[in-house]
């Protein structure tokens, strides 16, 4: 699946999520993370969240649902 077509189930899910790095500033490059740990086929293909240093409890469980959702609709 690609990151275009997750990103944008994620987004009609409320979530604003992103594909590459955080200081890749636009540039389409895998991801070097993923590359480093071994996923160099999903590096391409990869997403990143970024949290508010002040995310609360009750917000991260929110996002966690609507992530669960998102993949669950995903998956079919």
């Amino acid at each position: 699946l690609s990151s275009d077509i997750a990103l944008a189930l994620f987004d009609l899910n409320g979530l604003m999520i992103s594909a590459g790095s955080a200081c890749s500033s636009g540039a389409a490059k895998t991801s070097a993370i993923m590359n480093h740990l071994g996923f160099t086929k999903e590096a391409k293909n990869g997403l990143r969240i970024s949290f508010s240093i002040d995310l609360t409890e009750s917000e991260l469980e929110e996002i966690i649902k609507r992530v669960r959702l998102t993949l669950a609709k995903l998956k079919t």
